[in-house]
């Protein structure tokens, strides 16, 4: 059987999780329920001390993150559960990109924002906005939009190596195996 979005989000996730000792997920609903789209389904029971469930706070979010993530060689895999509420966050993803670009490339910010994105199922006003052409023009930020299952594993496998911010934009649509037109 062929592997949907959600599964190689999922796989790429865990990879990380078992070969970084410094790897950390914290998100809206990541832990126990796994997510929205159940991304990080299974991450908490085996990783109980690396995936944590977040408040409904995307600025405290992206804070601890980026505060996580400044230890050399820590991973931060902090998720929102739908990219509009990212502008909640405005001040630290401007500080976060802001701080990778000044730095020359000698700051480590190695960070996967996990945000759901684009419209599908009704989501209605707060849950459908497209923050793609906003996401794409901040310094030092790297967006990522896997279109299948084999490049969100390798996006991940490449990014947990790449010390750098990123953004990995999961397509909602796609996300539970609705094939693109």
């Amino acid at each position: 059987s062929e592997m949907i979005l959600n599964g190689g989000l999922r796989a790429g996730v865990n990879v990380i999780l078992h070969t970084h000792d410094h790897a950390f997920v914290v998100g809206e609903d990541d832990g126990k329920l796994g997510a929205v789209f159940q991304t990080t389904a299974g991450a908490w029971e085996e990783h109980f001390d690396k995936v944590v469930d977040g408040p409904i706070n995307e600025s405290l979010l992206m804070a601890a993150a980026i505060g996580y993530a400044m230890k050399k060689g820590a991973i931060a895999l902090p998720g929102m559960q739908f990219a509009d509420y990212v502008m909640n966050a405005f001040h630290w993803l401007l500080y976060m990109s802001r701080k990778a670009w000044m730095s020359g490339g000698k700051r480590e910010l190695n960070i996967f924002l996990r945000l759901l994105a684009n419209p599908f199922g009704g989501g209605a006003n707060y849950h459908s906005t497209a923050m793609e052409g906003f996401l794409m023009h901040l310094p030092d930020m790297t967006v990522l939009a896997p279109s299948n299952a084999w490049d969100a594993y390798g996006m991940y496998l490449t990014g947990a190596e790449y010390p750098r911010p990123k953004i990995v934009l999961e397509q909602k649509k796609i996300n539970r195996g609705f094939q693109m037109s």
